[in-house]
């Protein structure tokens, strides 16, 4: 509905109006304003919380170069006033944990000094344990390399794992070839132990030990003559060659003597044998006969004919005995023409005083025969056996 054109409401509704558009403005105002309290104080709330989160990182960040250059800068300039540096101080290591109850041990250390390159060292932990107690075999070391100087060679454990008395041997070898003197450490060994029936793992702790090495030869090499870092090379040791001297003497004697046997028994023995043959005899007698033997005794040497005949036949043998005599050896069948016309001209010799040289009977016809019956007795000894003689 319209309001009456009134000039006195009019003029009377003007500040009632106003009054009201500014208490409307300044509750819109104070609206924001809370508005915006409120929202910094949400920012606010958020920032807090990632500070919170991420507050040592940040502080980290924002300090890290100041923080990193102040100890240098600090050090700089003590060094430049001529102060000693400090090293900063070190975390202190933790406690080793506290042995069994009951537990005794008693370590053998090897000596912490004089060591060298490929030395080998022994350390023995003996243990005296407590009834119901007992050692874990896992946590025994294992043999391997221990950084770079040192390999644990060898663990031995002598006795079961819940005896009262046990020992463990430990070897460790060295690999560490220092220019100068160097301490290394054995490393700590930690023994767990359980109670037999279970319960809670106790820890031994044996603490490293260090080994003093020493370095081979300094590190540059004198110069002095014979000391250079190539030296000439060394003479090689005589070796004692009696026993082997002795060894071989025994088989070249053993060898001669083997030789030696052979020899006699394929060559010297047949020799002498056929030596000691009665033509062979027969043909070393006669040739050293003199040209005029023949003439001053023939029967002298016709009797040396004979007498090999007889010995190769074990009997005397005769002109009518010689048929028979040379049926049984054929090898002497080309000499039995000579043969008889010798016991022909024999018996004329023999029997027959009056008879002069056999004629037709010289010495080199005797030798002859006599050369020829050697032939056959060594070339062919087996037709002279006589077989089938007196059947």
């Amino acid at each position: 509905m319209a309001l009456p054109a009134d000039p006195h409401l009019r003029a009377r509704g003007r500040p009632a109006a106003g009054l009201a558009l500014g208490q409307g403005a300044a509750a819109c105002l104070l609206l924001g304003l809370l508005a915006a309290g409120a929202g910094t104080a949400l920012a606010q709330a958020d920032l807090a919380a990632s500070a919170a989160a991420s507050g040592p990182v940040a502080e980290a960040v924002a300090t890290g170069p100041a923080d990193v250059s102040a100890p240098a800068a600090s050090a700089a300039a003590s060094q430049a006033e001529g102060l000693p540096v400090t090293a900063p101080p070190q975390p202190a290591p933790p406690p080793p944990p506290p042995p069994p109850v009951g537990l005794t041990h008693q370590v053998d250390e090897p000596r912490a000094y004089g060591h060298l390159v490929g030395d080998v060292v022994t350390r023995r932990i003996h243990l005296q344990l407590p009834a119901g107690l007992r050692l874990r075999g896992d946590s025994l070391p294992v043999p391997g390399r221990r950084g770079q100087a040192i390999e644990l060679r060898a663990v031995e454990h002598q006795g079961p794992h819940t005896a009262a008395r046990q020992t463990l041997v430990l070897r460790y070898q060295l690999f560490a070839a220092p220019l100068q003197p160097r301490v290394l450490e054995l490393p700590p060994v930690l023994l767990d132990f359980e109670p037999v029936a279970g319960g809670r793992v106790q820890t031994l702790r044996i603490d490293a030990w260090p080994l003093q090495v020493a370095a081979l030869g300094p590190a540059e090499a004198s110069r002095r003559r014979g000391l250079d870092d190539l030296q000439p090379d060394a003479l090689a040791p005589a070796l004692d060659t009696r026993a082997a001297r002795l060894r071989l003497g025994l088989w070249l004697t053993g060898l001669a003597g083997l030789l030696g046997g052979l020899a006699w028994v394929l060559l010297l023995r047949p020799y002498l044998l056929r030596r000691r043959q009665p033509f062979a005899r027969l043909r070393r007698e006669l040739a050293a006969l003199p040209a005029q033997a023949l003439a001053v005794d023939a029967r002298a040497v016709f009797a040396r004919l004979h007498a090999a005949l007889r010995e190769q036949a074990g009997r005397n043998l005769l002109a009518r005995d010689l048929p028979d005599y040379l049926r049984t050896r054929p090898g002497l069948a080309p000499l039995a023409d000579e043969l008889h016309a010798f016991h022909a001209a024999s018996e004329t010799l023999f029997f027959l005083p009056q008879a002069g040289p056999a004629e037709g009977w010289d010495l080199a016809r005797l030798r002859r025969l006599a050369e020829g019956l050697a032939a056959v007795e060594k070339l062919a000894p087996e037709s002279l056996a006589g077989a089938g003689e007196g059947a």
